[in-house]
């Protein structure tokens, strides 16, 4: 009788385990970020509680930022540079990867600042190709007779 009860609690304790981890939300399930413009800043929320995120945006005149945001922790990129100065008008692409254990969700879009506030964005692969006067090392470029290259 007393083997049949420690199977029985055994059944019991691996049941319960299994159910509460196969009800744990998964990152692929976790909704597309919704970005926040403010007065002087864009703030990527947390969608994952528990999980981190490294928020990676690059601009105009090879602007690259990245940061590494702890569990609970929103993104955020400020519309002032490190001087107090507004940022430049342009295109700014951001990648977002949500990391939670071994798993990892990466979404990433783009916005357009003119005058100092954004003015448009999108989501996704569907980003404007941007030509950049003076483009620096490594970067695509027209040429004053319109032909394409590559700078490196």
């Amino acid at each position: 009788m007393v083997r049949v009860t420690r199977s029985l609690v055994v059944i019991v304790l691996y049941l319960s385990l299994s159910a509460l981890v196969f009800s744990q939300a998964t990152l692929a399930s976790a909704p597309q970020p919704e970005l926040i413009y403010g007065e002087s800043s864009v703030e990527w929320p947390a969608t994952v509680p528990d999980a981190g995120l490294l928020l990676t945006v690059s601009g105009p005149s090879g602007l690259y930022v990245r940061q590494e945001n702890p569990a609970g922790t929103w993104g955020r990129f400020s519309l002032v540079n490190e001087q107090g100065q507004v940022r430049p008008d342009g295109v700014y692409k951001w990648e977002l990867v949500i990391q939670a254990g071994w798993e990892a969700v990466v979404e990433s879009g783009w916005f357009e600042i003119q005058g100092g506030r954004p003015v448009a964005e999108g989501i996704g692969e569907q980003q404007p190709v941007v030509v950049e006067g003076r483009a620096p090392v490594n970067s695509v470029y027209v040429d004053s007779q319109g032909r394409l290259g590559v700078g490196t």
